[in-house]
Order: C-alpha cells, then sequence, then structure tokens
C-alpha cells in the first residue's frame, strides 16, 4: 500500500519534519515502511519554453530542429514528437534535469545537429500515460516557469508499507489512521477532514429505499442520491493524488471514489441511477446459481455465502469487491447513488478469495472496518463532487440502514500496571497524552482509568488492558525504556536424565547398528 505525503499533510501538520524520519518512527512503532519515494523531483527543473520556429531536420525525415526561447535564452532542440508547431507552449528540460538515475539530459548531437535538451510529453513527466506528442500548455502560460509550478500535486513523496504489519489494524489501511500516529508520534495536531455541516444542507427526502436482510453479514448500508453529475476528467489535484497511492485516474466521480476510500479508509461505490431497476436498494445473500457481471467484464455464478447489492431484478454489484457492469458510471451518467457499507468480513475474504478478486475494496473490508465510517465517507466524497462539479447537488438525506450497531468499548487500566508492564517510569500526564493523541479518551476515578475506546480501533484491535500497555509503549518509544536484567533468579535448569540416555540410545542404534527410526 501506498501513502502519500500530500494527502497526509492535509491531515497532519509535517513540517520540518524528513520523509526519512517519519518513516524511522512509523517502522519503530506501527508498521514497516520499506521505501520513501521521491515523484517527479524533475518538475522542478522542467520549465515552459515558447516554440520560436519548426524547419525540418536535414537528415532524418521524422525529426525537426525546434527553436524555443525560455524567457532567459534561445536554444535550438532536435524533436521526434509529431505535434508542435510555431507558437506552442511546452515544457522543456534544459541539460542537467535529472529524470532518474538511468536517465539524464545531456548535451548531445543528433545526426549532425547539436541538441540542447529534451521538449517533453506528458508521459516523460509522470503526468499521465499520454506519449502521442509534446504536452501543449495553455497559450496564455508564461514562458521560463518551472513545471513544479504550474503542477505543485504531481511533486510528493510516497510510502510503501509492508501489507502484512497492518493486517491487525483496519484504521491503518488509511491516511486517516496514520495520521493519527503521525500527530502523537511528532505531537502535532491532527485535522478532522470530514465537513459534518454538510448534513444540515441535504434535502429530507429519501427517493430510494435501502433493506438489508441480512444483518448478520451486512450491519450497515448508507447512501446519498446525487444530482446534476457530469461526468469528466478530474482536476489535477484528484489525479495526483490518485497516481500517487498507485491508482489510475479514471474519471471524477470513480476516482473521487478512490480517493476517499484511501483517505478515510471506507471503500465506497457509485450507481448511475438510471440503471437502478425500481425505488429498493436490497442488500442480501446470492441465491443458488445467481450470476453477476462485474465492471471488469467478467461473470461469476455465484455462492450463497458471497453478498450481493441487488435492486428489485437481481443483483447490481458483489458486496465489498467489486460494482456490477449494469449500473456502472457512463459519460451521460447525470445522477448517481453513492454508497458507503459494513460487511462480514469472513464472508468478503471468502467472496474475494473464491473469485481471484483482492481488491482494494476487499482488502479493507475483510480486516473488520468500523461501520462508523460510512456517514463520514459519503459526506467527504459529497463534499468533494461539489467542489468538482459545481451543478451537483444532493437528492436525498442520508439513506442509512443500520440494523447492528457497533457497540462501545472501554477498559479500565491503572498508570501503575501500565509502567509495571513497561518497566519504565512514564508519568501520569504523559500516558494520557499518548492514549488521547490516538483518539482514545480517559476518565480517571479513583486512580483508575477508564480508556474508551475509538470506533475505529473497536473492530478486533483494542480489547484488553494490555493493548492499552502496548498504545503507550510503542508511541513512548520501544527505544526510550532503559534496560535492565530480569529480577527473578537465574538458576541453570535441572539435567533431564532419561533424555539424555534416550538420545545416547538412538544414537547407538542409527549411528553405531546402522538402524533406521521411523
Amino acid at each position: 500500500m501506498w501513502l502519500s505525503m500530500n494527502i497526509l499533510s492535509k491531515m497532519v501538520d509535517l513540517k520540518g519534519i524528513a520523509p526519512e524520519d517519519i518513516a524511522l518512527k512509523l517502522t519503530m512503532s506501527t508498521a514497516e515502511i520499506e521505501s520513501v519515494e521521491y515523484m517527479n523531483p524533475f518538475l522542478k527543473d522542467v520549465i515552459t519554453a515558447t516554440i520560436l520556429d519548426v524547419r525540418p531536420h536535414p537528415k532524418a525525415d521524422k525529426l525537426t530542429l525546434v527553436d524555443i526561447d525560455t524567457g532567459k535564452e534561445k536554444l535550438t532542440v532536435v524533436c521526434g514528437a509529431p505535434n508542435h508547431e510555431k507558437g506552442d507552449i511546452v515544457p522543456f528540460a534544459p541539460v542537467g534535469t535529472v529524470f532518474s538515475k538511468e536517465f539524464s539530459i545531456k548535451k548531445a548531437t543528433i545526426r549532425g545537429i547539436e541538441s540542447c535538451g529534451m521538449l517533453c510529453s506528458e508521459q516523460e513527466l509522470g503526468l499521465s500515460d499520454d506519449h502521442s506528442g509534446l504536452m501543449i500548455l495553455p497559450p496564455a502560460t508564461p514562458p521560463g516557469v518551472t513545471m513544479q509550478s504550474l503542477y505543485p500535486d504531481w511533486m510528493d513523496v510516497r510510502f510503501e508499507i509492508d501489507n502484512k504489519s497492518i493486517t491487525h489494524r483496519p484504521d491503518l489501511w488509511s491516511h486517516a489512521g496514520f495520521a493519527r500516529e503521525i500527530g502523537a508520534l511528532f505531537k502535532r495536531e491532527v485535522r478532522d477532514v470530514i465537513n459534518r455541516d454538510l448534513l444540515k444542507e441535504l434535502p429530507d427526502e429519501a427517493p430510494v429505499s435501502v433493506t438489508i436482510d441480512n444483518p448478520e453479514v451486512s450491519s450497515r448500508y448508507s447512501g446519498l442520491v446525487v444530482k446534476n453529475i457530469v461526468i469528466g476528467e478530474s482536476p489535477q489535484w484528484l489525479k495526483a493524488n490518485v497516481t500517487a497511492i498507485g491508482m489510475r485516474p479514471i474519471n471524477n466521480i470513480v476516482d473521487v471514489t478512490n480517493y476517499v476510500m484511501a483517505e478515510v479508509g471506507e471503500p465506497m461505490h457509485a450507481f448511475d441511477r438510471k440503471k437502478l431497476r425500481g425505488q429498493a436498494i436490497i442488500v442480501r445473500l446470492a441465491g443458488k446459481g445467481e450470476t453477476i457481471t462485474t465492471l471488469d467484464g467478467k461473470e461469476f455464478t455465484l455462492n450463497t455465502e458471497d453478498i450481493v447489492i441487488a435492486d428489485k431484478e437481481g443483483a447490481v454489484a458483489l458486496a465489498g469487491v467489486m460494482g456490477g457492469a449494469n449500473s456502472e458510471i457512463e459519460d451521460a451518467t447525470a445522477e448517481i447513488v453513492l454508497e458507503a457499507a459494513s460487511f462480514n468480513p469472513v464472508n468478503i475474504r471468502k467472496t474475494a478469495q473464491r473469485y481471484n478478486q483482492r481488491t482494494d475494496a476487499a482488502m479493507r473490508f475483510e480486516k473488520s472496518l468500523s461501520p462508523e465510517l460510512t456517514v463520514p465517507a459519503l459526506l467527504r466524497c459529497y463534499e468533494i463532487i461539489k467542489m468538482m462539479i459545481p451543478g451537483a447537488q444532493a437528492a436525498s438525506r442520508i439513506i442509512d440502514a443500520y440494523p447492528r450497531e457497533q457497540k462501545p468499548v472501554s477498559i479500565d487500566v491503572t498508570c501503575d500496571f501500565i509502567r509495571s508492564r513497561l518497566g519504565e517510569t512514564i508519568d501520569d500526564a504523559e500516558i494520557k497524552r499518548i492514549l488521547t493523541s490516538l483518539g482514545f479518551t480517559v476518565t480517571e476515578k479513583s486512580g483508575t482509568l477508564t480508556v474508551g475506546v475509538p470506533q475505529y480501533r473497536a473492530t478486533k484491535d483494542i480489547a484488553i488492558p494490555e493493548d492499552i500497555v502496548e498504545e503507550v509503549g510503542r508511541i513512548y518509544g520501544y527505544g526510550s525504556i532503559t534496560p535492565a536484567a530480569p529480577t527473578g533468579p537465574c538458576a541453570v535448569p535441572a539435567k533431564n536424565e532419561f533424555r539424555l540416555f534416550e538420545r545416547q540410545v538412538k544414537a547407538h542404534l542409527s549411528h553405531d547398528m546402522g538402524m533406521i527410526e521411523v
């Protein structure tokens, strides 16, 4: 899994902290960081240039000589792209630009003509997969400005996380979870990105209904209808963020659901409202022999343990894994139903394995996500949609089926208990600070702390006093705990004479007599 510093910085103050310091502290306290990758650092060196003239290369039919003006100097570049002409504004990588360890820009003589740099495509700049020709910038773009200043979101630092080390932590399958960890480790304030005031703006309407037929496999299903949707490309910041976390930008609605999943940890999906047959959404177990064709074009005959999202005529999504092709978003989509849900992790894991569909959603649902994530995720998704599509408007309230509410978890523990288990004298105030910085609530009565476990840690992670000890210890820093020899006696254990005799007999029978033990 990838973490983006650009996304994290929206949630926690990272100013003055080196990425390598973040990686080290997270590795020693939370989860192993496998690598730190600086994305597109060359954008600070690539500048805009105006094409003054385009001439055929005298010795190559497919090459041109391009005279450019960077605002500071005029240069000639040999170019093989087919799509440029006089007056275009294009990205120019001057001599000395380093794209990777294997590739940097040097002066080169190409078919007898000296080329003083390189004109770039979007693919070469890491902005998209388009390598059909040069990137042509808007006509009003001034020459001599860096591509970093024009596309700041595409310069990022990302961390590669070892997925195995977060298997027991559902909250860490999100940037929000790691932002809390970083805030606690570096004593920085953490900001909630959810705008709950949006609830007041939603109309009191329910154009669709939601029914959960099997609460044991789906404890919550929440939906929001949004109208006046215009499908199109995502803004640059969203495309950059989605790319940084290892996904491919598709369109504004698909990208925002993927982004919110990575940001707050709740997988989301959007249906085309007009493709839903009827007004009812039903969450149920699949019928025997029921089939579905998923978004990737594969058809599956379902098992009765599979959970499906259905309308009155049949399944429209393989719940927790992938949406159905019969309700997918298209260019003409004008109204959508956003969904966020909570599913039984065992069912989702079996379904993902059964059909070899290890999707990002399935990997999160199988970790026991909190059902309390659904409404915040819908609000976040709606807020971003309104930013991208000013005319978009909610056509419903949050339609919420919640038959099995998550029960609060609290644990009683004393500071002396925590100190005794860690073997370190940590004062009461620091213990409370660490716990509250991680989202726990702490109340004290007669020397006993009642620690309220936040919903995102209460599904299977934190359950006993020793779990609280671990939280304090890892944030305090295991390296900060003074090493000490065991206080108990270190007597040499007594010899087991019979075991020694047995080994001597076996050695004699096998070595000396050539026998084999079976």
